[in-house]
């Protein structure tokens, strides 16, 4: 613990500084951390990875949509794959039954973000009691080539699925999880 936040001021002046996330680039090899509520920040990490380049300090808020698809809330999420970077974020609130997940993507780890035709990949199914996913994770698996996404719900601890198939991005079904299976 530094005893202090690495991000204390909103790059727009409203919002709030949580919601963190750390990506380290495989293209370059360089950090960032992408941040904020009610606006999605991003910024170069100095080599020591507990302060931000400021002069980096990008506002990355995917412009436009409505809380029905792609509205920027919080919980930014960033990953590589076939020469894209994938910025993943929570759309709506927590308490509501539209809290979900949409993407888009870009060729700097800075934006700007192109937000997807089709934005939401991550949404609740009431028939199966899977309530609130939003905040999420997506792993590379060795055994499979295709990245697979990963999030909790508010009453489940877990769903797993593919995110593409073959070189398509797809919305997921989710299924809740006791125990995580990974397969191909």
């Amino acid at each position: 613990d530094l005893g202090h936040p690495i991000v204390t001021d909103s790059p727009t002046g409203n919002g709030q500084q949580i919601d963190v996330d750390v990506f380290t680039d495989p293209v370059s090899g360089k950090s960032y951390l992408y941040w904020g509520n009610g606006y999605m920040a991003g910024a170069e990490l100095n080599e020591d990875m507990v302060s931000i380049k400021k002069e980096t300090i990008t506002v990355m808020t995917p412009e436009g949509g409505t809380l029905q698809d792609y509205a920027y809330r919080e919980a930014a999420y960033v990953f590589y794959r076939n020469g894209l970077y994938y910025f993943m974020w929570s759309v709506d609130d927590t308490g509501s039954p539209n809290y979900h997940v949409a993407y888009g993507t870009s060729t700097s780890p800075l934006g700007p973000i192109k937000v997807a035709k089709n934005p939401v990949i991550l949404i609740q199914n009431p028939e199966k009691e899977i309530y609130g996913p939003a905040h999420n994770a997506v792993l590379q698996v060795p055994v499979t080539t295709l990245p697979i996404i990963l999030t909790a719900s508010i009453l489940m601890p877990a769903f797993v699925e593919p995110i593409f198939t073959d070189e398509q991005t797809k919305s997921v079904s989710l299924k809740a999880c006791g125990i995580l299976s990974i397969r191909a």
